[in-house]
């Protein structure tokens, strides 16, 4: 099973603070709109705080690439493994064959 990225929070970010967290990092995942246009579509928060561009490419740059990046590498591995263990299970049956 596929272990998911331990999401990564400090409290002084705004974008990890805002409520629209998960909007924010699947609007940067799918890269379909600039640091711009995403600050745009976030509403402000209860204190009017708005998130900024510069909080989003903050919060890209600490928070979410570091995760994306564990998460990527788990999966380059996982495909290794699995891999080496598909050619030990090829050459152990190829064995067991030529021995009859």
């Amino acid at each position: 099973m596929q272990k998911r990225p331990t999401p990564i929070y400090q409290p002084r970010c705004r974008v990890c603070k805002s409520p629209f967290r998960v909007e924010v990092e699947k609007a940067l995942i799918e890269g379909k709109l600039n640091f711009s246009a995403i600050a745009r579509a976030v509403p402000a928060n209860i204190e009017g705080e708005r998130v900024t561009r510069r909080s989003i490419r903050n919060h890209y740059d600490k928070h979410l690439s570091p995760s994306l990046m564990q998460a990527e590498a788990r999966i380059a591995v996982q495909a290794v493994e699995d891999e080496l263990w598909r050619a030990i299970s090829d050459s152990r049956h190829e064995r067991s064959g030529a021995s009859r």
